[in-house]
Order: structure tokens, then sequence, then C-alpha cells
């Protein structure tokens, strides 16, 4: 039937079911009309006439990833390091030490998007309670997980000149998780946002999947940001092939590459074009197979590297700031099929394929005109 024309009230009551499930009507009645109805018992259920909350939204969050700019997971009670994304202009990025926010290691964004959909998918298994008093009942006065997301949103009340950027607004909301030792024989995990009243029963997955979930599983394949040879100015090949570390000094105004071999200048003796299928190689860049924890084992075999490849250039972003990238290469593979690498120092080593050390060992001989 079409709505009242006035926007006038109509209530709708349904009667109980009836005993016999094979029985496939419920009676009803409206407001605005004499007599019973005889309705399919399917409008009963969808209605929540059982359940208040059936109707409600089962899902955790609603977090709009094209939004969000800071995401923060803190185990607490764990002997495990936090994890701290932050997106920029650059793109996503995992900061591992706070008291640092310059350090920042390139983030897979595949695998930051994948994070905010499982969060928002997370099925709500039930609504516990509406008007939480007592926090510890659900294991959330001290919650085992915390993940903060910031996200920006555009300030309408703001004006814009011409030529400035809009002012965007932070709005931080933090997810509580916990799990209360209350409910037996197991206990059950509840979760909360922080200043609301709601608590909700969830699996248990996302809370183990929370508190396991590995830093280095953010970290991108990529030795490092892509980069033109442009933004190049100098680049250091140490090389146990060679006795002599090998300079290429980039002259930005004129365009031109020197080329030094310790103290030798070898500059007429570099064809261009394998050079500039170098700088490319540098600058697509070159990609690693899996991040890990550096323990004895790497480092040790890292404290003599036998292939260094440093890179000085300016930021590719803002086209000032100096940045240099360091890549260690150990002399053994492991396993008969990866070298260990480390990039500037980073506590965590990354595991490489023999192609990708053979594309960045480029001795002279291979940088000489035929």
């Amino acid at each position: 039937r079409t709505p009242a024309a006035d926007n006038t009230k109509i209530t709708i009551e349904f009667g109980k079911l009836p005993v016999d499930e094979n029985d496939p009507y419920v009676l009803a009645r409206v407001s605005d009309r004499d007599g019973l109805f005889k309705v399919d018992r399917r409008v009963h259920y969808e209605f929540g006439m059982n359940d208040g909350n059936a109707l409600r939204d089962r899902t955790l969050a609603d977090f709009d990833y094209n939004a969000v700019s800071r995401v923060e997971i803190e185990r607490h009670g764990l002997d495990m390091e936090d994890i701290l994304l932050v997106r920029g202009r650059g793109g996503w990025a995992l900061q591992r030490d706070p008291t640092e926010p310059d350090e920042l290691e390139a983030a897979n964004s595949g695998m930051v998007k994948k994070l905010i959909e499982d969060i928002n998918g997370e099925e709500v298994l039930k609504f516990s309670d509406d008007a939480v008093s007592n926090l510890a009942q659900y294991g959330l006065e001290e919650p085992m997980i915390t993940v903060t997301v910031t996200r920006l949103y555009i300030d309408p009340a703001a004006e814009v000149k011409e030529g400035e950027e809009r002012l965007m607004i932070p709005i931080t909301k933090k997810l509580l998780i916990g799990a209360s030792k209350a409910f037996q024989p197991f206990p059950e995990v509840f979760a909360t946002f922080e200043g609301e009243p709601y608590v909700y029963k969830i699996d248990k997955f996302l809370l183990g999947d929370l508190r396991l979930m590995n830093p280095l599983g953010f970290r991108t394949m990529q030795l490092w940001p892509k980069f033109t040879a442009f933004d190049l100015r100098r680049i250091t090949i140490k090389d146990h092939l060679e006795q002599d570390p090998l300079t290429l000094d980039y002259d930005p105004d004129r365009g031109t590459w020197k080329a030094m071999l310790g103290a030798v200048d070898v500059t007429d003796e570099i064809d261009r074009v394998v050079l500039d299928g170098y700088l490319e190689t540098l600058g697509r860049p070159p990609r690693g197979e899996s991040w890990t924890e550096a323990g004895p084992r790497s480092i040790q075999r890292l404290s003599e590297p036998d292939l260094t490849v440093i890179v000085d250039l300016i930021d590719p972003q803002d086209r000032q700031t100096p940045r240099r990238i360091e890549l260690l290469s150990s002399s053994t593979k492991i396993g008969g099929e990866f070298y260990y690498g480390r990039i500037n120092r980073s506590p965590d080593v990354i595991l490489l394929k023999d192609s990708v050390i053979q594309s960045l060992r480029t001795p002279l001989k291979r940088l000489r005109r035929k």
C-alpha cells in the first residue's frame, strides 16, 4: 500500500508466531484499518520482532580507507612491537620508532587497505550492551588490543583563498578489544569504541590476528621508493670483484656524469647507454622476496658485505631534501638461493634473489665502451 499522503504515523502489530512451524502465516493489524490480516510469517522476521537488534548493522566499523591517514595498533601486556602506519604524499609508510617521525619505511598500501577492510568487515556476533557501565566485565577496562584510526575530512566552515589547500580536520576513533574470563568455559572476545556506550561480541580470530601481526608484513618488497635519474647526485658501488670503489657523480646543471675508479678518472671509458640502463634499474626499483628480523647469522654475514651500493639523491617528492640509500648484500647465499640484504642499517633484513644482486652489481668492465 502507499503511505498516507499527510505522513500520518502508521503502526503495524504482529501476533505471536503459530506453534506449527509449517504454518506460513502470522496475523497482523494496521492502525489505520479495521480487522486482522494474514501475512507471510517471514515478514515477522524481517521486522525483527524476535530480536530488537535484527535491523542493526552487524559490521564492526565503517572506516573510509580513502580518508584514513594514520593507523596505530597497540598490543598491551605483550612483549611485541606496536604497529604505526602513516600516510603521506608518497603513500603509506611504517614508522618503527615513535621518537624518529622522519625515519619511515615504505609500506604496502594493499596490506594497509586489507587491515582496514578486515576491521570494517568483522561481524558483530551479539550486541552485548547498549549502556555499558562496567567495561571490566567485558575485559575492556584494560584492553588487550587498541586500534587507533585517524581520518582526515575537509573543514566545511573554513574559508579557502585562491591557491590555498583546503583545511583538513583529523578525526580519531579508538577501537578497544578485550577478552573476558567471566564467560566460561572459554573467554569471549568483545569490542567497543572509546567514548561510546556499546559493547559488541566478536569472533576471537580478529583478536588473535592483531596480537600476532608482524610489522614486517606491512613493508613493501620494493627495496626503496621510485626515483628518476634526474633525482640522483652520486652513486657509489663497492664490489668485491673490483679492487677500488666506483663512484658516479651527476651534475644536474650540465646533465653529465663523472666516473671515478678509486682516484682514477674513468669518465671517458663509460658507455652512457649501459649507464642509463643501470640507472633505470636502480630507480625502478628492484624487489626483494621477504623481510625478516635481523639475527646473529645475518648480522655476521653482513658485517663484511660482498656488495655495497650507496645512492645519494634529492627527495623525489619535495625536490629539495637530500636522501641516502645504502644497500648491503651478503657474500654467501642462504640455502643456496637467497642473499641477505640490508637497507640503511634497518633492524630488518630482506632476502634477495641472485638476479637482483647481479642487476645491482655493475663493475667497470660492464660500463666500459666495447
